[in-house]
């Protein structure tokens, strides 16, 4: 199961996979065997079509990295030979983990709540999804993403400057790292 739409990722997997392995790709381009199409993304999860399925396939998830999730899983359940009618069912159903791109309303707020275990790429896709919402005011408080080693200072700097690229209104950054 690879990601088709990451051409270095699916040509540099050649080299390791023995030529009976079957491969199957998942992504938003021509080339992958499940092709997602009219994604919509909204606070309350998301829609897409399939290429060759009929229907609107939805899931509660948010955030575009989710998409991802949702493709690889349904690319997973092609390739084993399960109907993905199943995986359709499953995917409507299915209910995030707590902590991970979790939406929580308090008391007139909406709150992107990603904070189990962050690594720079996941609150990458973080800020992303705060980014894309359509809240008044976008902050971000965010802790010290932890197990980094020599590259925790410029991985904290780097998601700093994600953050203001991204036009998030503020950044409320705690921990040995907020500077």
């Amino acid at each position: 199961i690879l990601p088709g739409d990451q051409l270095d990722v699916c040509l540099e997997a050649q080299h390791y996979l023995d030529s009976r392995v079957r491969v199957v790709t998942f992504g938003s381009t021509d080339r992958c065997d499940i092709q997602a199409l009219d994604v919509r993304r909204t606070e309350q999860g998301m829609t897409m079509r399939l290429r060759d399925h009929l229907g609107q396939w939805g899931t509660s998830l948010v955030g575009y990295h989710n998409t991802e999730n949702a493709l690889a899983a349904l690319a997973c359940t092609w390739a084993v030979g399960l109907p993905l009618s199943v995986a359709k069912k499953r995917l409507l159903s299915f209910q995030g983990v707590s902590m991970r791109s979790q939406i929580v309303h308090c008391d007139g707020l909406t709150i992107l709540d990603d904070c189990y275990n962050a690594n720079p790429l996941s609150v990458a896709r973080a800020l992303e999804t705060l980014r894309d919402m359509t809240t008044r005011r976008k902050i971000a408080i965010m802790g010290d993403m932890l197990e980094l080693g020599s590259f925790a200072a410029s991985a904290h700097q780097a998601i700093g400057r994600l953050a203001t690229q991204m036009g998030i209104d503020a950044v409320i950054a705690v921990g040995q790292y907020a500077e």
